[in-house]
Protein backbone atom coordinates (compact mmCIF):
# COMPACT_ATOMS: atom_id res chain seq x y z
CA UNK A 1 0.00 0.00 0.00
CA UNK A 2 3.05 2.49 0.83
CA UNK A 3 4.70 1.53 -1.91
CA UNK A 4 1.77 1.85 -4.42
CA UNK A 5 0.75 5.59 -3.16
CA UNK A 6 4.98 6.41 -3.09
CA UNK A 7 5.30 5.43 -6.59
CA UNK A 8 1.66 7.36 -7.65
CA UNK A 9 1.94 10.02 -5.53
CA UNK A 10 5.88 10.90 -7.04
CA UNK A 11 5.72 9.75 -10.35
CA UNK A 12 2.24 10.45 -11.72
CA UNK A 13 0.44 13.19 -9.28
CA UNK A 14 2.93 15.67 -8.31
CA UNK A 15 4.91 15.81 -11.35
CA UNK A 16 0.97 16.35 -13.23
CA UNK A 17 0.40 18.86 -10.75
CA UNK A 18 3.24 20.78 -10.46
CA UNK A 19 4.92 20.87 -13.56
CA UNK A 20 7.31 24.51 -13.06
CA UNK A 21 10.03 21.91 -10.81
CA UNK A 22 10.46 20.44 -7.57
CA UNK A 23 12.20 23.05 -5.80
CA UNK A 24 9.47 25.72 -6.23
CA UNK A 25 7.65 26.65 -2.85
CA UNK A 26 4.58 24.71 -3.87
CA UNK A 27 6.14 22.37 -4.81
CA UNK A 28 8.15 21.73 -1.46
CA UNK A 29 5.08 22.23 0.69
CA UNK A 30 3.05 19.03 -1.53
CA UNK A 31 6.34 16.81 -0.61
CA UNK A 32 6.23 17.56 3.09
CA UNK A 33 2.88 16.48 3.38
CA UNK A 34 3.09 13.38 1.40
CA UNK A 35 6.14 12.13 3.77
CA UNK A 36 4.34 13.28 6.29
CA UNK A 37 1.56 10.94 5.50
CA UNK A 38 3.77 8.15 4.57
CA UNK A 39 5.84 8.37 8.00
CA UNK A 40 2.44 8.81 9.78
CA UNK A 41 0.80 5.41 8.12
CA UNK A 42 4.27 3.37 8.61
CA UNK A 43 4.13 4.76 12.12
CA UNK A 44 0.75 3.43 12.58
CA UNK A 45 0.75 0.50 11.06
CA UNK A 46 3.88 -0.80 12.95
CA UNK A 47 2.50 0.52 16.25
CA UNK A 48 -0.49 -1.58 15.11
CA UNK A 49 1.27 -4.80 15.13
CA UNK A 50 3.76 -4.54 17.74
CA UNK A 51 1.04 -3.52 20.14
CA UNK A 52 -0.24 -6.39 22.49
CA UNK A 53 -3.88 -6.69 24.00
CA UNK A 54 -3.53 -7.49 27.44
CA UNK A 55 -6.15 -6.05 29.26
CA UNK A 56 -7.94 -9.24 31.28
CA UNK A 57 -11.09 -10.58 29.78
CA UNK A 58 -12.37 -9.14 33.10
CA UNK A 59 -12.21 -5.61 32.37
CA UNK A 60 -13.17 -6.11 28.75
CA UNK A 61 -16.36 -8.02 30.11
CA UNK A 62 -17.45 -5.28 31.85
CA UNK A 63 -16.75 -2.74 28.90
CA UNK A 64 -19.04 -4.95 26.84
CA UNK A 65 -21.60 -5.01 29.41
CA UNK A 66 -22.27 -1.67 30.08
CA UNK A 67 -22.15 -0.62 26.54
CA UNK A 68 -24.79 -3.43 25.84
CA UNK A 69 -27.05 -1.78 29.26
CA UNK A 70 -26.76 1.64 27.76
CA UNK A 71 -27.70 0.41 24.09
CA UNK A 72 -30.39 -1.45 25.38
CA UNK A 73 -29.04 -4.74 23.76
CA UNK A 74 -29.95 -7.91 25.95
CA UNK A 75 -26.29 -9.44 26.82
CA UNK A 76 -26.20 -13.19 26.48
CA UNK A 77 -24.61 -14.18 30.22
CA UNK A 78 -25.05 -18.16 30.18
CA UNK A 79 -23.71 -20.05 27.02
CA UNK A 80 -27.66 -20.93 26.72
CA UNK A 81 -28.07 -17.59 26.44
CA UNK A 82 -25.62 -17.35 23.94
CA UNK A 83 -26.86 -19.90 21.64
CA UNK A 84 -30.53 -18.80 22.04
CA UNK A 85 -28.68 -15.68 20.69
CA UNK A 86 -26.84 -17.11 17.98
CA UNK A 87 -30.17 -19.02 16.43
CA UNK A 88 -31.73 -15.83 16.90
CA UNK A 89 -29.61 -13.83 14.72
CA UNK A 90 -28.98 -16.30 12.52
CA UNK A 91 -32.47 -16.54 11.61
CA UNK A 92 -32.86 -12.58 11.41
CA UNK A 93 -30.09 -12.58 9.20
CA UNK A 94 -30.93 -15.88 7.07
Amino acid sequence: LVVFSSYAMLYIVLPNLLPNGFWTPVSLLHHFIFVFFVINILFNYIYCIKTRNDTPVEKYNLVVKELATVTGFEYPETKEDMERWRRQHRKIIF
